[in-house]
């Protein structure tokens, strides 16, 4: 294993672009990815009916999209309403692009992670992350890690240098048998 001191002649890190993003979050070697750690975790291991859905904490919900529109009320905002067997939920994006609008077409399934909450119109969460899936996708196996980042630079893009680190950089169990 390398130590933080011992990474002179590795490949850089990332591409400059995403190499100067990370300098502003403190990483600037190899194993400073090692040490950037979570601010919190998410669950996408559990797939709630929109019907039984509890409001208050964030939930990972499924449905197939049954209306898709931007209302002005009093602003412009994104309303899509998603359905399953159980039940309808509302999702409002109030900042949003017009790619998420066609990712949110009519007819799509996606899953969504937010918080549900009573809306003026029934249950709703208000900017879920969502994504686009097939019925059957398989769940995670695992939580999904939230790290500090800087704009531009995704958490996914993070995710996916910190777990090639994590891999390439075996550390030894400090934990006694």
């Amino acid at each position: 294993m390398n130590s933080p001191a011992d990474i002179a002649g590795q490949p850089p890190l990332a591409a400059p672009a995403t190499a100067k993003k990370l300098e502003k979050l403190g990483i600037r070697r190899r194993f400073d990815l090692v040490l950037h750690l979570p601010l919190r975790y998410e669950d996408e291991t559990h797939l709630y009916p929109i019907a039984q859905a509890p409001y208050g904490q964030a939930v990972l919900v499924e449905g197939e999209v049954t209306q898709c529109e931007v209302q002005f009320r009093p602003r412009r905002q994104l309303v899509v309403q998603i359905e399953d067997k159980s039940g309808k939920l509302v999702l409002r994006f109030i900042h949003f692009y017009g790619s998420t609008q066609q990712q949110l077409a009519k007819g799509r399934r996606v899953r969504a992670l937010g918080e549900v909450r009573r809306g003026f119109f029934g249950d709703e969460m208000v900017h879920p992350k969502i994504r686009e899936v097939h019925e059957g996708d398989p769940l995670a196996d695992s939580l999904t890690p939230v790290y500090p980042t800087v704009n531009g630079l995704t958490q996914p893009v993070l995710r996916r240098l910190i777990h090639a680190e994590l891999k390439a950089q075996p550390l030894p169990e400090t934990l006694p048998d």
